[in-house]
């Protein structure tokens, strides 16, 4: 073919830079998701390459109304989605990651404008450990030419 692939070669997804190992049915229970508008391309990639043994449910919140159209509806499927819109006021993405009970076999990808995800890991919901947290700020409201390898 044009890009050297045969048929049947395997195939790798490729998540943000930023991205750990995804996490295994073995050890994970229950992944929760959060991401903003600007997330939903990261956010439909994590849904496609996760273990479909691990119960997913979502977070995502837009300005626009509609945004939801975005996520391929066979991936929106995967698992529980809350549609948020930032109009309704602030604080709410920090209010709805909190309402979930996360437990020691459970895990959280972030995705997102900085200090909205800033506010979410100061307050990790539940029992879950800092280290099954991953956080990455694609973008700081204000901020032009913000690196997402800032600390946030």
């Amino acid at each position: 073919t044009e890009l050297g692939a045969e048929l049947g070669a395997e195939a790798v997804v490729a998540l943000p830079r930023a991205s750990r190992a995804l996490p295994v049915a073995a050890d994970v229970e229950r992944a929760l998701l959060v991401a903003d508008e600007t997330g939903i391309a990261a956010l439909s990639g994590m849904l496609a390459a996760l273990d479909p043994a691990i119960r997913v449910t979502a977070i995502v919140i837009g300005d626009e109304d509609g945004y939801e159209s975005a996520l391929d509806a066979g991936l929106a499927a995967r698992g529980s989605i809350e549609w948020l819109y930032r109009i309704d006021g602030p604080g709410q993405l920090e209010e709805a990651v909190r309402s979930v009970p996360l437990g020691e076999r459970d895990w959280l990808w972030a995705v997102g404008e900085a200090s909205e995800l800033a506010a979410v890991r100061r307050n990790l919901p539940g029992a879950l450990p800092a280290e099954r947290a991953e956080f990455t700020g694609y973008w700081r409201r204000g901020r032009v030419n913000f690196d997402p390898d800032e600390q946030i």
